[in-house]
Protein backbone atom coordinates (compact mmCIF):
# COMPACT_ATOMS: atom_id res chain seq x y z
CA UNK A 1 0.00 0.00 0.00
CA UNK A 2 1.62 3.24 -1.06
CA UNK A 3 0.66 6.30 1.49
CA UNK A 4 -0.11 9.55 -0.21
CA UNK A 5 3.15 12.06 0.17
CA UNK A 6 1.02 14.59 0.79
CA UNK A 7 -0.41 13.72 3.80
CA UNK A 8 1.08 15.50 6.68
CA UNK A 9 0.76 14.54 10.64
CA UNK A 10 -1.79 17.76 12.33
CA UNK A 11 0.17 17.57 15.95
CA UNK A 12 2.05 20.57 17.05
CA UNK A 13 5.53 21.18 17.90
CA UNK A 14 5.94 24.64 20.07
CA UNK A 15 8.75 26.46 21.63
CA UNK A 16 8.97 27.50 24.82
CA UNK A 17 7.74 30.78 24.08
CA UNK A 18 4.28 28.93 22.66
CA UNK A 19 4.80 29.47 19.21
CA UNK A 20 6.61 28.61 16.02
CA UNK A 21 8.55 25.31 15.20
CA UNK A 22 12.06 25.44 16.43
CA UNK A 23 12.85 22.23 14.18
CA UNK A 24 12.12 23.31 10.72
CA UNK A 25 13.22 26.84 10.05
CA UNK A 26 11.44 27.17 7.02
CA UNK A 27 10.14 30.37 7.91
CA UNK A 28 13.60 31.82 7.93
CA UNK A 29 14.75 30.05 5.51
CA UNK A 30 11.62 31.39 3.05
CA UNK A 31 11.62 34.97 4.17
CA UNK A 32 15.92 34.60 3.04
CA UNK A 33 15.17 33.08 0.42
CA UNK A 34 12.31 35.56 -0.83
CA UNK A 35 9.68 33.76 -1.24
CA UNK A 36 5.95 34.09 -0.61
CA UNK A 37 4.36 30.94 1.31
CA UNK A 38 2.32 31.08 -2.11
CA UNK A 39 5.57 30.93 -4.76
CA UNK A 40 7.55 28.35 -2.39
CA UNK A 41 3.94 26.20 -2.40
CA UNK A 42 3.64 26.59 -5.90
CA UNK A 43 7.59 25.58 -6.21
CA UNK A 44 7.46 22.48 -4.18
CA UNK A 45 4.32 20.88 -5.03
CA UNK A 46 2.18 21.60 -1.81
CA UNK A 47 -1.03 24.41 -0.83
CA UNK A 48 0.65 27.68 0.90
CA UNK A 49 -2.21 26.49 3.60
CA UNK A 50 0.17 24.04 4.21
CA UNK A 51 3.47 26.08 3.90
CA UNK A 52 1.63 28.18 7.01
CA UNK A 53 1.15 25.62 9.06
CA UNK A 54 4.66 24.52 9.24
CA UNK A 55 6.06 27.59 9.47
CA UNK A 56 3.21 28.01 12.48
CA UNK A 57 3.75 24.55 14.20
CA UNK A 58 0.40 23.20 13.16
CA UNK A 59 1.67 20.34 11.23
CA UNK A 60 4.87 18.64 10.97
CA UNK A 61 5.39 17.77 7.16
CA UNK A 62 6.14 14.27 5.61
CA UNK A 63 10.12 13.66 4.92
CA UNK A 64 8.70 13.67 1.09
CA UNK A 65 7.80 17.37 1.75
CA UNK A 66 10.61 18.29 4.16
CA UNK A 67 12.72 17.01 1.22
CA UNK A 68 10.63 19.31 -1.84
CA UNK A 69 11.29 22.42 0.51
CA UNK A 70 14.74 21.89 0.93
CA UNK A 71 15.09 21.33 -3.04
CA UNK A 72 12.50 24.99 -3.49
CA UNK A 73 15.02 26.87 -1.30
CA UNK A 74 18.38 25.40 -2.39
CA UNK A 75 19.23 24.23 0.84
CA UNK A 76 20.33 21.06 2.54
CA UNK A 77 18.25 18.85 5.05
CA UNK A 78 20.24 19.98 8.05
CA UNK A 79 20.05 23.63 6.92
CA UNK A 80 16.02 22.93 7.31
CA UNK A 81 15.76 20.92 9.85
CA UNK A 82 17.52 21.29 13.40
CA UNK A 83 18.77 18.42 14.75
CA UNK A 84 20.15 19.87 17.68
CA UNK A 85 16.46 21.04 18.77
CA UNK A 86 14.60 17.76 17.47
CA UNK A 87 17.19 15.17 20.13
CA UNK A 88 17.00 18.30 22.91
CA UNK A 89 12.98 18.04 22.55
CA UNK A 90 12.74 14.15 21.81
CA UNK A 91 16.15 12.74 22.81
CA UNK A 92 18.08 10.28 20.65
Amino acid sequence: MLVDPKIITTISVQNSTGGGSMIIKLKEIREKAGYSTRELAAISKTTSATISRIENAQAIPSVYLICRLALALNVSLNDLVDMEEFERIYGK
